[in-house]
């Protein structure tokens, strides 16, 4: 009992220290950085059960409180090191090398854990190892214990050594097939950037036709407020109609026409139903409203977290149609809403390019223009300052100043053909020439805005997913789709069509995740090959990494989760906590041999005497990660479930069959080895008198 208050005294202690170098840095307390602590809990204390568990051994062999506390926390110091390292190894890609989402919303979270393990090599070596003096152990035979049974005694017992290491062979052979088996749910998963989040909030879009009243559309915004207030999961009911752009508030909005209008839905914390379900519940009320009929389109959309509305666009499929001439832009445009539509799963088909606004142009004639000495400037100021006006003086009476805006006179500005007697002035030629000699006025439609996206004008072709297929499949089918248009019977030329949005994320951010996730696979395996002066070894313990991943796998898949940003960076995590076990197999294996114990003898006594700390160490992270897994903490909080519930997965399937592959794997790797150097396998202490010694 008072060796695990001194473990879970660990806790407080680390957590004061992260919270000092976080004051120190530029690392705030927020939602990633807490979320990094709390995934960091299992890890802190992991060290400290390594710790504690050799000195409780040495002291239940007899030895005295404080020799035992030094020749106990002596013989781990290099496995304690090396393993936080390894910790810090896989964090430092994430916060250095990974742009994009995965590097910015996870960096807080990376400095979180780095500074975790930092305090993970002092504390328990230091107090821990203190405190552990005044703790008292009864002295009794210490009891290896063995998670296979007698299967290492069943190896040893085999009468030659070509029949042991056959045997070893076909338990890896069949632990390996059934890790190749696990990938094969892989296809079966959904991918996605960040995972879905109920944040408890939507809005809805209203669209009426163009230069419809503020008047009327307020009055079909009233009657959908109605409708949604009879939902008992609403809390607030927010209505914008005809604002300007703004960058207060959530969802963040765009300027909006009178006939357009943006309720924001806010939902109740404690509720029964899920945001979907309330948007579902509310269009099928939305039926006897009989929307269709007054031309009204209303679009519901899911408001997400920050995180997500950063990581990931409003809908999954986006489609850039980039090109100058409006004409053959709205053409192409067309086409490719029609084509999408013939794809199953894809639904609520829209483009950005919006309805085409009234306008007047003013068609100069350069040649006669130039021939009047008269700039194109000069006639377009001279146009707006006719229609629009402008600002001569300001009327000042007493503290007030009112501006004086002067402008053709209501009669003349009623017929915009009047236009065309304006008299401009000609200093080339001191004479005012009419405007009608060197512009046509045309009346037509025009767009409504004109976006931009790398200096070239562009449209975007947006849709959602049907839940009757996964995204993946869907993604492909579009993918498949532009790839079949050819230039010039599809597009045009000088134009351009490229998949954007979901598509484009899931590329580009699985790609920096894979990329630290190598660096960190590299910085580990160089870390353990400082430690123990070896290239082979770092090698067999690197083994472990990829036994986690059907674990994480499967646990992926049982509890629902898509492969996304969150779930790869759980793997990327396991690469650095899985070989954890392995370190301290491995050192103390070296130990062994050293001291003169045959190979195989000195790898299944160090299993057996490895095993409880491995297996105290590997439940206490899992344990650990238990409340992050479920999502406790309110809304947001389950960002983070992916990530925990794969490091648990990984960390159950990598710790049971460690124990049985790392020590097949290193008595068949060193007597090959061996067997080439011509060095021949000769008889040690055995197993008893190692333990006696």
């Amino acid at each position: 009992f008072a060796m695990a208050l001194l473990v879970v005294f660990t806790i407080p202690t680390t957590i004061l220290g992260v919270f000092l170098l976080m004051a120190m840095t530029s690392v705030t307390l927020n939602m990633m950085s807490l979320g990094g602590l709390a995934l960091a809990i299992g890890i802190i204390t992991d060290t400290s059960i390594v710790v504690l568990e050799n000195i409780f051994r040495k002291r239940q062999g007899g030895m005295d409180h404080e020799k035992g506390a030094v020749e106990g926390a002596d013989e781990v110091v290099w496995p304690v090191v090396s393993s936080n390292l390894t910790g810090i190894a896989v964090f430092f890609p994430l916060i250095v090398f990974v742009p994009g989402v995965a590097g910015q919303f996870f960096k807080d979270l990376s400095w979180s854990m780095v500074f975790a393990h930092i305090f993970c090599i002092f504390i328990p070596l230091t107090i821990i190892t203190l405190l552990s003096i005044y703790v008292r152990v009864e002295e009794k035979e210490y009891a290896p214990m063995s998670l296979t049974g007698s299967l290492d005694q069943h190896i040893m017992g085999l009468p030659t050594v070509r029949q042991q290491n056959w045997f070893m062979i076909k338990i890896l052979a069949a632990v390996f097939l059934v890790l190749a088996s696990s990938f094969f749910i892989v296809p079966t998963m959904d991918f996605e950037v960040l995972p879905k989040m109920d944040q408890g909030a939507f809005y809805a879009k209203v669209n009426m036709p163009l230069g419809t009243r503020l008047e009327v559309t307020d009055k079909i915004c009233q009657r959908l407020e109605k409708v949604i207030k009879e939902e008992p999961e609403v809390r607030d009911i927010d209505v914008a109609i005809g604002s300007e752009k703004s960058n207060k508030g959530d969802p963040k909005f765009e300027t909006l026409r009178s006939s357009q209008a943006m309720v924001t839905v806010t939902l109740k914390e404690k509720r029964k139903r899920s945001s979907t379900k309330v948007i579902s519940s509310i269009l099928e009320s939305m039926k006897k409203l009989n929307l269709d009929k007054e031309d009204a389109h209303v679009e519901f959309v899911l408001q997400g977290s920050d995180i997500a509305a950063a990581g990931a666009s409003v809908k999954p499929i986006l489609i850039e149609v980039k090109g100058y001439d409006f004409a053959k832009t709205e053409l192409l445009v067309n086409h490719l809403k029609n084509r999408l539509a013939e794809i199953p799963g894809v639904v609520n088909i829209d483009s950005d390019m919006g309805e085409k606004s009234p306008e007047t142009k003013l068609e100069i004639n350069k040649k006669r223009a130039s021939l009047y000495g008269i700039s194109a400037m000069d006639i377009s100021l001279t146009a707006k300052a006719a229609i629009e006006g402008v600002e001569a003086t300001q009327y000042r009476e007493a503290s007030r100043e009112i501006p004086v805006r002067v402008r053709l006179a209501q009669a003349d500005r009623a017929n915009i053909n009047n236009l065309n007697n304006l008299l401009l002035y000609s200093k080339t030629l001191d004479i005012h020439v009419p405007l009608k000699e060197i512009a046509t006025i045309k009346q037509g439609l025009g767009p409504s805005e004109i976006k931009r996206m790398d200096q070239e004008r562009t449209v975007t072709v947006a849709a959602e997913i049907d839940k009757t297929r996964k995204d993946k499949d869907v993604l492909a089918d579009v993918q498949k789709f532009l790839s079949s248009l050819k230039v010039p019977d599809d597009i045009p030329e000088d134009f351009q069509v490229h998949l954007s949005g979901k598509a484009k994320e899931l590329h580009e951010n699985f790609s920096s995740v894979i990329f630290a996730f190598i660096l960190s696979i590299l910085l580990v395996y160089m870390i353990m090959a400082a430690q123990f002066e070896s290239f082979l070894q770092p090698l067999m313990i690197m083994v472990t990494v990829p036994l986690s991943f059907g674990g994480a796998i499967v646990a992926l898949k049982v509890t629902g989760n898509s492969l996304n940003v969150i779930s790869a960076l759980g793997v990327v995590l396991l690469g650095g906590i899985v070989v954890y076990n392995g370190i301290v197999l491995m050192e103390y294996t070296n130990q062994l041999r050293v001291q003169g114990m045959e190979l195989s003898h000195a790898v299944w006594l160090a299993t057996r005497t490895r095993t409880r700390p491995v297996l105290m160490s590997s439940t206490t992270n899992i344990v650990a990660m238990l409340p992050v897994a479920i999502g406790i903490g309110g809304a947001g909080s389950e960002i983070l479930a992916p990530l925990a519930i794969t490091v648990m997965g990984g960390l159950f399937s990598s710790t049971i069959l460690t124990l049985i592959v790392l020590p097949c794997i290193t008595i068949l790797f060193t007597r090959f080895i061996e067997s080439r150097m011509g060095i021949e396998e000769e008889e040690g202490p055995s197993e008893g008198e190692a333990t006696a010694s």
